[in-house]
């Protein structure tokens, strides 16, 4: 690997590491009393939308039964209710509660927040630039996962 090959895996772990770093700090001192995790899980179901606990699972990752390990917790702290379908009472939905979405505009407001420090100062062009970067590393990413 070149030397700017390793530069911007660096700088790409380093990020990545300072990121969830300062999300974890920032969404600590909230009156909440959610892992980093839990934040994302809440963010993942999103506020009016029910969602099946399997396919959340999926779009974070993880096993079913982790999710539903994850899932009780937020239901036991009041973040969410599982809701069954009428049509078919094996079929779990999610839905957060009020908490769930005063924690959901919480993490929001957060990434709204970091966005426009990270933005602020560049230019239309610059942005553009770095929007194409990361849609090719995301691309790149999905491709290699599957």
């Amino acid at each position: 690997m070149h030397a700017s090959g390793e530069s911007i895996i660096a700088y790409l772990e380093n990020i990545y590491h300072d990121f969830q770093k300062l999300e974890a700090i920032s969404l600590a001192s909230q009156r909440h009393t959610l892992s980093i995790n839990e934040w994302h899980i809440i963010d993942k179901i999103g506020p009016g939308v029910k969602r099946r606990i399997g396919d959340l699972a999926a779009s974070v990752g993880v096993t079913l039964a982790s999710m539903t390990v994850a899932v009780d917790k937020l239901e036991n702290k009041g973040y969410l209710v599982r809701e069954r379908t009428p049509d078919d009472r094996r079929v779990v939905l999610l839905i957060l509660t009020r908490r769930g979405r005063a924690a959901y505009v919480v993490h929001q407001r957060f990434h709204q927040n970091m966005l426009d420090i990270m933005l602020d100062g560049l230019s239309k062009e610059e942005i553009a630039v770095l929007v194409a970067a990361f849609e090719k590393l995301q691309r790149f990413t999905k491709n290699a996962i599957e």
